[in-house]
């Protein structure tokens, strides 16, 4: 549902620098990529400066605005996230160079690049900018930005975490969960449930804050629910509650780079089978929540 992506600055050089197609195949690749992809970034933090850098060198002022608009939408939602490794010597070669020996990381989905191959081997699919829209990558992309649906018994709360939104713990700060109802009624599902989201938050490799947003009475048993899960991890937990008829009635996912729509929020699978209900979750349009 959510993917990590290396984007070449070359590849903004080079579609910037061939007119009016390669600008808009530009803007198109950077639109597809706000959707529902972080761009990896290396530990010394050289591609970014070196995007912005080619945005500004950028001919048309037209076409430097609406890219450098898109590239600052990244920042702001925190979507550069260090995975790539960077290395003594690594002054010396290009930011692509170390991405494509990053080709097996974990959380690496994709590669745009205009680096010649061969490539090393690994996971991340590889792609020259001009092809992007053509590639296996792209469909992944545009197919899993409409949202993710899961027949009930579909799959375990650990595989479901991991597939679809580990790649959310590459992004540091605070992971909130707006459910109106739990506190008004935190039974055995939401109880059972709340263990499963401290396991997968517990994987952050630098701990996170977890808030539950919530209305009703039962705001205190959930605190003492979290507090003993989260006792002896890194996770913060803290219950916010609203009496004032502020919270949505839908419930979402609120994290620094994305809001996710949960659709069943907290209570997503059935303690008694140990799988998923039936689920849809999509990405939220929303920029902002109480």
């Amino acid at each position: 549902m959510i993917f990590c992506v290396f984007l070449d600055p070359e590849s903004v050089r080079k579609l910037s620098s061939t007119g009016g197609l390669g600008a808009d195949a530009l803007i198109g690749i950077l639109r597809v990529l706000l959707g529902n992809c972080l761009l990896a970034e290396t530990t010394d933090w050289r591609t970014g400066t070196e995007l912005r850098e080619a945005v500004k060198k950028i001919a048309n002022q037209d076409v430097r605005a609406r890219v450098s608009a898109l590239l600052e939408a990244f920042w702001r939602r925190s979507r550069f996230v260090a995975i790539l490794e960077h290395e003594d010597g690594d002054e010396d070669v290009s930011t692509a160079a170390v991405a494509l020996r990053n080709r097996s990381h974990a959380f690496l989905d994709a590669i745009i690049t205009e680096t010649p191959g061969p490539f090393p081997a690994g996971r991340a699919e590889v792609t020259p900018a001009e092809s992007f829209h053509g590639s296996d990558f792209a469909a992944r992309c545009q197919q899993a930005g409409g949202g993710l649906a899961l027949a009930e018994g579909s799959i375990q709360p650990a595989d479901f975490f991991t597939k679809h939104l580990s790649r959310l713990l590459l992004v540091e700060g605070k992971f909130e969960i707006y459910d109106r109802v739990a506190g008004r009624d935190f039974g055995p599902n939401f109880f059972h449930n709340l263990p499963f989201w401290v396991d997968f938050l517990e994987q952050a490799k630098n701990g996170v804050a977890l808030a539950v947003h919530t209305e009703g009475r039962q705001t205190l048993s959930i605190q003492t629910r979290l507090e003993e899960l989260c006792e002896d991890t890194q996770i913060k937990p803290t219950v916010i509650r609203h009496d004032d008829d502020s919270l949505p009635h839908e419930r979402f996912l609120k994290t620094p780079a994305f809001i996710l729509n949960l659709g069943r929020g907290i209570d997503l699978f059935d303690p008694h089978t140990g799988t998923n209900r039936d689920l849809h979750m999509t990405f939220s349009p929303r920029t902002s929540l109480p």
